[in-house]
């Protein structure tokens, strides 16, 4: 296998700086300066590689849609063959797994997209992918539920998953991932109730 040019290593390189800088500081306070520091190179370098700090945010946008688009492919395909929407929810609350730096970086992107529409179309696109991928497995665990039901207890998950993680920013973690993770079991419940013959 090829390896990959030096121009892309500094470009991976830059923007894994960037991350680190968006979940320390925000995006205002990401600024070269700081990404340079975290990378260890020039800010010249930074611009020759990436650009200037517009382009830089840029193209850390494009690079956080495509690495939580694989991920979630990635948690898809993971899944068991049967009950794979219990499997899914025990992922999600399951403290080991919590990602502090990707927490924080994903709350310093929607703030910001509360000020920018471009952005605020993206993160809501980044956000449907995850109701998709819930409304997906539902669906395949219960073909015979009602697609309000679906739409409603995915939702539900989904939203526990959003408060679980913003609540371990402020160090309340594990009695908060085992009340959520209840509380989806309990939407479980209700699919498992509603839908007898699934």
């Amino acid at each position: 296998m090829a390896r990959p040019s030096r121009k892309a290593e500094r470009r991976m390189q830059i923007l894994d700086a960037y991350g680190l800088c968006l979940s320390e500081y925000g995006v205002k306070g990401a600024t070269l300066e700081k990404v340079s520091e975290k990378a260890g190179l020039a800010r010249a370098l930074i611009r020759h590689n990436v650009g200037n700090r517009e382009q830089l945010f840029d193209a850390y946008i494009e690079y956080f849609i495509g690495q939580s688009t694989d991920a979630l492919d990635q948690l898809y395909k993971a899944l068991p063959a049967t009950e794979r929407l219990k499997a899914l929810v025990a992922y999600l609350f399951d403290v080991s797994i919590s990602d502090r730096q990707i927490t924080q970086i994903s709350f310093a992107l929607l703030i910001q997209a509360s000020h920018e529409p471009y952005l605020a179309r993206i993160m809501n696109d980044w956000s449907d992918s995850f109701l998709n991928l819930l409304k997906k497995v539902i669906q395949e665990d219960y073909p015979n539920a009602q697609n309000s039901l679906i739409e409603t207890i995915a939702y539900g998950i989904m939203s526990l998953s959003y408060n679980v993680d913003s609540t371990a920013l402020t160090g309340i973690q594990s009695s908060a991932r085992i009340a959520s993770h209840a509380a989806a079991t309990l939407l479980i419940a209700e699919l498992d109730r509603s839908n007898p013959d699934s």
